[in-house]
Formats: structure tokens, C-alpha cells, sequence
């Protein structure tokens, strides 16, 4: 840490002397070569942008800045900034610059700064820059007695100030944001005295994703003796306020070679628990706005001894609260914080000696007793925990205490869990050492929100915990009309707590009627999330929240499932297992009755957290009503228009891959599906389908018409549903068809057709009057393409098949057939 403050004191203090050794004539030549050398010295690129001397506005004193000075890492560290400022500022005494004794500088100041510590997961850490050690005095020097240059300041000011350290290895964060300070003072030689005025609006501390510290405030004026020869730093009590909370701080720091010695005691006096409370994060600030408190809070500690590599000082913290109360504005109840003991305790030595405990806590809530006891240890080596809670709250007293917003929750909650070892032990599943019980009852328990509009009711749920396993008893309720009834055995429940381990378990769950809209409806498809600050997480409504499966999860689900309701569908008969596993929900051997027939269904449901959870499934489906299928499904609505107006049924067996949207409906665009495709008893009613073919037949024939039943391939892709050659009959009509119809409401298809002379048009009856033995014609070969628009496409005759029957027909018709019809055209042409 010393050679930390020395190798950036050392790099601004370059950069200073540059400023005042630079000649009007040479500044360009000598920077650069000042700049240069400064390079070699270190294991870092540090670079400038511009920089000014002035001596009109202060004369007759030097007034010198450099602007966009960067320290950028090197090796491990390439492009991360160790040091930044846009402008330093000095203004010095021209008569010291040329004196040869100590150069007097009257002012200093440092403007849009930025010092960025990081540890990698190595360990390495970007500060360690320095190639050839700390420069001093040369031995000739000191033999002499020649004094090196000196510098006297008598003011420094620093404006928008972030600290940043960063710790890969240990995975946490400290910063101190938009700092600002001012130093005055004679910093002459080694010794000094300066007042300090300091404060900042943003200190944040974070571990392992959980932020601890959030925007917390300091106010800092104090008196700080420095001894630069030996490291040597002390300060009196000062005015501190951490938010606002007084603080009263004594002692020093000192650093003797690399290590750091200190002997620093703090305490808080006269502190209540309002002020307490005012140290609580910003985020959590709101629900306390208004709020009375009272109580006797004690609050100090001391942090002495020696800092070194791995060796930290011994550090005592205690916090005691007694007759502490908290009341919300409005609200009828008091908190009682009978008494709380808190600390923070390690001896000198390595950071796993540290232990943070809650000793005692005993509160009541509207008559709700509640009293807990923590202790936490060992935490980096292999973390010990004791923790023991015991309680019982009637929820519907909670309104009289807390503020609940728009929530209500009405029930009784019997809480008693005790919980003690060493993580090692839930690894090894060592459950002789590590101990883990308890029991949770509720009962009678509502509860109602905004978020959760249609409510929640559990008769009853009972859950014990006996070492890893947590036995889930007797949850029974409802949730809007939906009811419920769940039991089964989770395990890992301690390691995937408190290690992170993956969590296992194996329920049931049955209901009678299960409403899934109630739930689905609460999202809208039209929103996409934004994206949120630390603070503004917690505000997140429910319409932005994209579906994501949990992780470290391994769950299955036997669900049996009488009615369910399913956005038009209405399904009946549902069973199945369902597997939760690395954020994939496994559909296995699910079967359940719907739009009149049969479904079977496996497959995988995978929401990792991608923009559209991805579906893949093999469906097979026997039966279903095609007008009902129509009104339920958008892919029959899409692919299948004609299925409004008939009747019949249709099964299918097929493997999809679809995204689904918000609503969890598959995303036609992008969906891909192949199978086989049969129809069941289908009559087409009243329809107009045929209209656009009342060139070639009697459209009449065709508004109430039976299609033979039929089996064909089919796949869809890019919006594409292909239709391999299919044969079937309508209206008693031989028909092959085969083609291609798109989502977007075209379609490309081929249609043959055998069809009975009396079948068609008039127009195409009158032409066949004039070939030869046309008597003898009963069944026409026709054929068309029908491209374009669905509801009004073109429709093109094949008329090389018909010249082909044509001349086949004239080819095989006797000499006097061939005469009678050249007659008849004539007498035709000729009226």
C-alpha cells in the first residue's frame, strides 16, 4: 500500500516538475523527452493531451496545466485506466523555480480525476508499475549533504474525484464517487499540517453481487499531521457525518516500510435511532421517510495493529440498541426493538478470523414476538454459520406496523429453524456436525396485491427441515379460481441456501381447475424491458419480465390436473411429469383432452434468459374439431382458413421448433415444423373458396361439399407450409393438390382434377360441344395454378391439357363424327 501511494504521488509529481522545467522555446523537445523517460521507468503507457503556461494572470507567478493526463496498464492490465485527470492546475512562485532551494507552489488543483485499483482473478493487481523501485536520494548526495529539490504547498483542491477498487479475485467492488476536497495548509519539507475539508454523495461497496453500501454520504472536516519521512499520519476528532450519523474518529495511521500500522477508534456519540437509520442505503430510504424513532443506541469500535499482505488489524465493532421503537406516520402500532446486539470482531492476524454477529435480537410487532441469533465466521477459508430463529406473527396485525402499499395478507405464521456448521460439512453431507432443523406452519393465509390481483388463499402448508431435506406438507389453496394441492421432498435446500449448490426435489401437484390466464394475463407483449439502474431494479413492473427458468434447479413435477384453462383452450384430463433442469422445463409424457380429440405431447421448454424462450416438441394429436381448432388456434387460423366454415375432424403427428412470445404462443415467422397431416369426415360449408374457379366449374356444386378422407406430409418453414401431393375427393371429384401457402396470405398451388362433364361451366361445356364424339365424354382432366393473394387469387387454366385431350379425342372420333362437328362449328360462326 505504501509503494501504491508513492508510485502515484512520484507520477503526478513528473508530471508537475514537467510543467515548470519546460522552456517557452524547448517545451515541445523537453516534454517529450521528460514524457518518454517517465515511460521507460514504469509498466504503463502514460500519455497528454495538451498543456499551458501563463504568466499574465498571476504573475508574476507561474500558472501551469496539463490536460487529459492518463496512466493506461500494460500486459494483464492493457486499456484499463490506473489514473486519469482532465486538468491539473499549480500556480508557483517563479522566484522558487529559479532559487535552487524549495520550490514554493501556491495552489494545486486536481479536476475530473480518476484512481482505478484492480486485483485480477489472479491475484495481480494494475499498481504494481514500477520497474526499477522507488527513487531517493544517491549515496553521493547524502555524503555531501546536498539537499534534493523540495516542494512547499499551501493549498490543494480536488473537484469530481471517483475512486474505484475492484477485486476480481474476491468478487467485491468499493467506490467512492464524485468525491471533493480541499487542503490548506504549509506542506513544507516532511512535515505537515493541513485542515482538510472533504465530502462525497456516493460510496458504494459491493460483494458477490449484492450491494452492502449504495450511495452512502460523507462529510469530512478534520486536521491531519503527516510525517513524510517516516509515513506517518494522525488526526483529531474533527466533524464526520456518514449520511447523516456524527461520527467522532481519533488516531493514525502509520507505514514503515511496506506495512501499514494503525491505531484508529471511533465512536458516535449521542446517536439515536433515527440518525441509525439514516445509514440504511438509499434504496430502502423511501420506506422510511416520516418515520419516528426512539431508542439508546450504542455505537464504536477501534481497528488497531498491523496491516500486511495477508495480516490485518485487529478490529472491534459493537452496536446495542435498547428500547428501541419505530413507528410509520398513520399507522396505529409501534416496532419495539426491545434489544439488539450486534459486531464485528477479529483479532490481528489473517481476514478468516473475522466474525460478524447478531448475539441477541429480540422485537415485537403489534404483539408478534420474533427473536433471531446469528453468527457468521471462517468466511473465506470455509464458512461457519449458526443461526437461530423463532417467531410468531399473525400476519393481519403486520398493516399496523409496516406500511403494505396496496398489499393485504391476513394469516398465522409459526416460525422455529435452527441452523449450525461449517460449509465443508454440507459438502461432504456431514449432518452429524452440521446441524439443520425446523419447522414453518401456515395457516389461513391470504394475500393480495396489485402484482397478484386475483389473490392467494393456502388453507394450510407445513414445511419441515431436517438436514438437507425440506418436506413440503399438507400446501393446500387456491390462487384466483384456481386450486392447488402440493406436496413432495426438497433436498440440497442448506447447500443450495448458503453454497450455491443445485437444488433438487421431487413434488405432486394436483388441482381441479387451474386458470393459467389469470397469470398470463398480466403480461403485455407490446413492452420490452428497459434497462435498469441498482436502484430502480426493485421497480421492475411484472409486463417487463422476460419468462426465465431458475438456474441450479432440478425439479420434477407429477401434475394430474382435471380441468385447465389455457388462453381459448379448454383442457381436460391433464397428467404428466414435468422436469426443471438447467433452465429447461422437460414436458415428459404429458396427454390431455382438448377441442374434442386427443393430445400427447414431449418435448423442452428452454428459457435461459434468451429474448424468446425456444420450444421443441413432438405432438401427437388425434381428433380434433377443425372449427373449434380454427377459434383456438392462430396456426389453424393461419394455415388453415378454411376450417372456419366446415366441419369434420383432423389428426397429426408432428415435431416443432418454435420461439414463443410473451404471451408463450408460438412465433409463426419463425417457426419450424414437419409431420403428416389426415382429415376425418371434413364437409366444407357455405364456403366461397371455390369462387374464383366459376370459369372452370359450377361453383353451385360446391357450397356444401364432403372431402374423402385423405393423409399427406407437410412442413413449415420461413412462414412456409409445404404441402407435399395429396389425392382425396370433393364433391365426389377426384383431386390432387400440392403446393405452398405462406403466413402472409399468399399461396402457389397446383390442382388436378378429374371432373364429371356436368361439372363444369357452361362455357367450358359449350366448347367441348364442338369435338369430335364429344358424346362419348364423361370425365375431363383438368388443371390450374392458383397464385397470388389468398382471398382473391389468379387462377390459370392449363390449357395444354386441354389441347392434349383435344386431339387425343379428334384422334380416335370416326370421319363422320369429325364432319358432324365441323358442322356445327360452321353453323356457329355463320348465325
Amino acid at each position: 500500500m505504501k509503494k501504491l501511494f508513492k508510485i502515484t504521488g512520484i507520477i503526478i509529481l513528473v508530471i508537475v516538475i514537467a510543467i515548470l522545467l519546460i522552456p517557452f522555446a524547448f517545451k515541445g523537445k523537453i516534454s517529450n523527452a521528460i514524457l518518454a523517460k517517465a515511460n521507460e521507468s514504469v509498466n504503463a503507457e502514460i500519455s497528454y493531451g495538451s498543456y499551458r503556461l501563463s504568466i499574465l494572470k498571476s504573475f508574476p507567478d507561474f500558472n501551469a496545466s496539463f490536460n487529459d493526463v492518463a496512466v493506461v496498464g500494460l500486459g494483464d492490465f492493457e486499456g484499463d485506466t490506473l489514473l486519469a485527470f482532465n486538468e491539473l492546475t499549480v500556480q508557483v512562485d517563479i522566484r522558487s523555480v529559479f532559487g535552487g532551494g524549495s520550490v514554493v507552489i501556491q495552489s494545486l488543483h486536481l479536476y475530473k480525476t480518476l484512481l482505478q485499483l484492480i486485483q485480477n482473478e489472479a491475484g495481480a493487481v494494475n499498481w504494481a508499475i514500477s520497474k526499477t523501485g522507488i527513487p531517493v536520494a544517491n549515496e553521493k548526495e547524502a555524503e555531501t549533504g546536498k539537499t534534493p529539490l523540495k516542494l512547499q504547498l499551501s493549498e490543494i483542491e480536488i473537484t469530481d474525484f471517483d475512486f474505484i477498487y475492484n477485486s476480481e479475485k474476491y468478487n467485491y467492488l468499493f467506490s467512492v464517487l464524485n468525491a471533493e476536497g480541499y487542503m490548506s495548509g504549509i506542506m513544507s519539507g516532511m512535515t505537515t499540517l493541513l485542515n482538510i475539508e472533504a465530502s462525497t454523495p456516493s460510496i458504494n461497496f459491493g460483494y458477490d453481487s449484492v450491494r452492502y453500501i449504495d450511495n452512502g454520504k460523507l462529510n469530512l472536516v478534520t486536521q491531519l499531521e503527516a510525517d513524510l519521512d517516516k509515513y506517518k499520519f494522525s488526526f483529531d476528532a474533527g466533524k464526520t457525518r456518514v449520511n447523516d450519523l456524527p461520527v467522532s474518529i481519533n488516531g493514525g495511521f502509520s507505514m514503515p516500510g511496506d506495512s501499514m500500522i494503525f491505531d484508529v477508534i471511533f465512536d458516535v456519540p449521542e446517536i439515536d435511532m433515527l440518525q441509525l437509520l439514516s445509514v440504511v442505503p438509499n434504496a430502502f430510504q423511501k420506506y422510511l421517510n416520516e418515520v419516528e424513532a426512539d431508542g439508546q443506541v450504542t455505537f464504536n469500535g477501534k481497528v488497531n495493529g498491523v496491516y500486511y499482505e495477508d495480516i490485518y488489524p485487529q478490529m472491534d465493532i459493537d452496536l446495542k440498541v435498547n428500547n428501541g421503537t419505530i413507528k410509520y406516520p398513520g399507522l396505529p402500532e409501534t416496532l419495539l426493538l426491545n434489544e439488539l446486539l450486534a459486531g464485528i470482531k477479529k483479532p490481528e492476524g489473517v481476514l478468516d478470523l473475522l466474525t460478524l454477529g447478531v448475539e441477541k435480537m429480540d422485537m415485537q410487532m403489534a404483539d408478534n414476538p420474533f427473536s433471531m441469533q446469528a453468527m457468521f465466521g471462517t468466511l473465506l477459508s470455509d464458512p461457519f454459520i449458526d443461526v437461530d430463529l423463532n417467531g410468531l406473527i399473525d400476519l393481519g396485525t403486520l398493516n399496523k406496523v409496516i406500511p403494505m402499499g396496496d398489499t393485504k395478507m391476513t394469516g398465522m405464521l409459526k416460525a422455529d429453524a435452527q441452523m449450525k456448521g461449517n460449509y465443508s460439512s454440507l459438502k461432504n453431507n456431514d449432518f452429524s456436525t452440521f446441524i439443520s432443523s425446523g419447522n414453518v406452519e401456515l395457516n389461513d393465509f391470504n394475500f393480495q396485491n396489485s402484482a397478484v390481483p386475483q389473490g392467494v388463499w393456502l388453507e394450510t402448508a407445513s414445511m419441515v427441515l431436517l438436514d438437507q431435506n425440506l418436506k413440503l406438507k399438507r400446501v393446500k389453496g387456491n390462487i384466483g379460481q384456481s386450486d392447488f394441492s402440493v406436496d413432495g421432498t426438497l433436498s440440497n435446500v442448506a447447500t443450495w441456501l448458503f453454497a450455491g449448490d443445485e437444488l433438487n426435489g421431487d413434488m405432486q401437484l394436483q388441482s381441479r381447475y387451474l386458470n393459467l390466464n389469470e397469470f398470463l394475463k398480466h403480461y403485455t407483449p407490446d413492452e420490452k424491458p428497459e434497462k435498469e439502474d441498482y436502484i430502480k431494479t426493485d421497480s421492475v413492473s411484472r409486463e417487463n419480465i422476460l419468462l426465465t427458468l431458475p438456474e441450479k434447479m432440478h425439479l420434477s413435477f407429477d401434475a394430474r390436473i382435471n380441468r385447465l384453462l389455457l388462453d381459448k383452450m379448454d383442457i381436460t384430463g391433464f397428467e404428466g411429469r414435468l422436469l426443471l433442469h438447467d433452465q429447461q422445463l422437460e414436458l415428459l409424457g404429458l396427454q390431455m383432452q382438448l377441442i374434442g380429440g386427443t393430445m400427447k405431447m414431449d418435448g423442452t421448454l428452454i428459457a435461459d434468459g434468451r429474448e424468446n424462450p425456444a420450444l421443441n416438441a413432438r405432438i401427437d394429436i388425434a381428433g380434433f374439431d377443425l372449427p373449434t381448432a380454427y377459434q383456438q388456434l392462430s396456426i389453424v387460423q393461419k394455415y388453415m382458413p378454411f376450417a372456419a366454415k366446415s366441419q369434420g375432424r383432423f389428426s397429426t403427428k408432428l415435431k416443432i421448433e418454435s420461439p414463443l412470445n410473451r404471451e408463450m404462443k408460438t412465433m409463426l415467422s419463425d417457426l419450424s415444423a414437419s409431420g403428416i397431416f389426415s382429415t376425418e369426415d371434413v364437409r366444407l360449408l357455405n364456403t366461397n373458396i371455390f369462387d374464383k374457379l366459376k370459369n372452370v366449374i359450377k361453383t353451385s356444386r360446391f357450397r356444401n361439399v364432403g372431402v374423402d378422407d385423405f393423409t399427406t406430409n407437410f412442413a413449415i418453414k420461413n412462414g412456409n407450409l409445404e404441402i407435399t401431393p395429396l389425392n382425396t375427393k370433393i364433391a365426389e371429384q377426384p383431386v390432387q393438390l400440392s403446393g405452398i401457402y405462406n403466413m402472409g396470405g399468399t399461396i402457389d398451388f397446383r390442382v388436378d382434377a378429374q371432373v364429371e362433364k356436368d361439372v363444369l361451366s357452361d362455357e367450358i361445356q359449350k366448347i367441348i360441344a364442338y369435338i369430335p364424339g364429344h358424346q362419348k365424354v364423361t370425365i375431363v382432366d383438368v388443371g390450374f395454378n392458383v397464385k397470388g393473394d389468398a382471398k382473391k387469387p389468379d387462377v390459370v387454366v392449363d390449357n395444354d391439357k386441354i389441347k392434349r385431350q383435344v386431339l387425343n379425342q379428334v384422334k380416335g372420333s370416326s370421319r363422320e363424327e369429325i364432319e358432324d362437328a365441323a358442322k356445327k362449328l360452321l353453323q356457329e360462326l355463320f348465325k
